[in-house]
Order: C-alpha cells, then structure tokens, then sequence
C-alpha cells in the first residue's frame, strides 16, 4: 500500500482522529506492517512491526500553488491563529507572484476575474464557499444548488452554465477537495469568524455526531483556501458580524482587490 497522506484537512465525519486512524487500522489487522515514512511521523505509527525513518519521503512541496511554497504555511498560521509577522510571510508570497486578494463586493469579485482571464478559455476560475456557511443567498451565493454538477463545473466550456466559470454554481470543501482552480472566489461565512483573539464557529447541528466540529471546520477553510494555482479572492459579506474577520486577514497580508480595469 502506498499513500500520500495529507494533514489538516480532515473534513468528513470520523475523520477527526487524522493520521492516528492509519495506526488505528494497523492495530486491528492480523498482519504485520512495517511503516515507511519521514523521521516526524514515526510517533504516530506505534502499532506497526517495524517504522522506517526515511526523510526523502516529507512531501514538503506544492504542485497546486506552483508560484509559492508558502502559501500552505501562510493558511496554516492563519487559521491557527498563530498572526505574528504573518504579514511579512504574505508580502513574500505576493512577490513570488501569488496573489491573495480581500473584497467585500461579489460583483467586483466576479468583475476582476473575468477581465483577468479573459482571452483565456482554458483558465478556470469559480465561486467556492463552506457547506456549513449560512445566509450567502442574498449576497448572491447559492452554495446549495442541486444543479451542481462537478464534472461539468470542472470541465464544460466556460460559457455553459453549468460550468465554474459562469459563476453561478457554487463548490464546497467537498466538491473541491483533491481539485483546483486557476484563482478561486472564496466566499466567506459565517460559520467561522474572528472574536476576542481566536477563530470561533458556529454550535453544530448536523444529525451525524463530530468529535470536534470546530476542528471539522478549519479543516474545510483550509481546503477552501488552499484550491488556488494563480491566487485567490476572498469575498468577506458585508456584514458586522464579519468585521473582525475581515481585519485579521488584512493584518495577515491579504490585499484589497485591485479595481478591475488595473
């Protein structure tokens, strides 16, 4: 077996356990296992026969955000809270060419992407937005559409409706986990806001038990932030519940969007 195990974005129910379900699973089966892995993951692995120390195996480089290794180190400090000088690791990230844009405006949103790309059928860029994020209708979000079809929104041309780039049809962590855009539209809810120095989520009311759910949801704002290969936009509704949300992400390095005909 092999795998190509990825941390911290664990968003499904009975995933919160992360790599300790692998260790888990080696407990309970009759065979022995040896364990091939980087030197920091072998605490983990405590039920294997035998774990192999092999560092060549830390998988420490993106190919989605191919124009800056540090943006996964950026969103990880983020949504850890961990602010310090995260500005400064953001003002790197631009330079490398990745852009990480802040708007309050939908439409200005949608406005800057299409003048970016366009010429460019083969780019694509689409509206992403948490599963769990409520009242995004009205600001022209609808991110729980029945006519989302993901191969479609994925891989029809540009101008069907159907298709990422019309805008229209909204992706989840879910849809979008393992895949990626050219510069996503991030839309902000409000099930996962900044309040008195730490992130905060709203009470889970899902019918299926979560052991954590705040975790569940950092996880999926973490998928979200993580599915751009060019950038990303986020659009922070606005609403005074998001205000302080808002003025994190400006502290940690995220720009105002740039008028679209600049």
């Amino acid at each position: 077996v092999v795998g190509l195990i990825g941390e911290g974005q664990e968003i499904w129910v009975g995933e919160e356990a992360g790599l300790e379900q692998w260790n888990t699973a080696i407990q309970e089966s009759r065979l022995p296992w040896v364990v091939h892995g980087p030197t920091r993951l072998a605490s983990v692995f405590g039920a294997a026969s035998r774990y192999v120390a092999t560092d060549l195996l830390n998988l420490t480089s993106s190919l989605r955000t191919h124009l800056a290794e540090d943006v996964q180190k950026w969103i990880g400090r983020l949504l850890e809270g961990d602010l310090c000088d995260l500005q400064s690791l953001a003002d790197k990230i631009h330079a490398q060419g990745f852009r990480m844009y802040l708007t309050r405006s939908i439409d200005n949103a949608k406005d800057y992407v299409r003048k970016r790309y366009s010429g460019e059928p083969h780019k694509r860029y689409g509206l992403l937005a948490s599963s769990r994020a409520g009242d995004m209708k009205k600001f022209g979000v609808c991110n729980r559409d029945r006519l989302f079809r993901k191969a479609a929104w994925y891989n029809a041309p540009p101008e069907s409706p159907y298709s990422s780039c019309a805008m229209h049809l909204v992706a989840s962590e879910f849809e979008s986990q393992g895949l990626e855009l050219d510069l996503p539209i991030i839309c902000w809810g409000n099930d996962l806001y900044w309040s008195e120095s730490e992130w905060k989520t709203k009470p889970y009311t899902g019918k299926r038990p979560l052991k954590d759910p705040h975790r569940i949801r950092l996880n999926s704002y973490r998928v979200l932030l993580s599915r751009g290969r060019d950038g990303f936009i986020i659009f922070a509704p606005p609403t005074k519940e998001l205000e302080e949300t808002v003025r994190v992400l400006h502290d940690a390095g995220v720009r105002p969007l740039p008028d679209a005909s600049s």
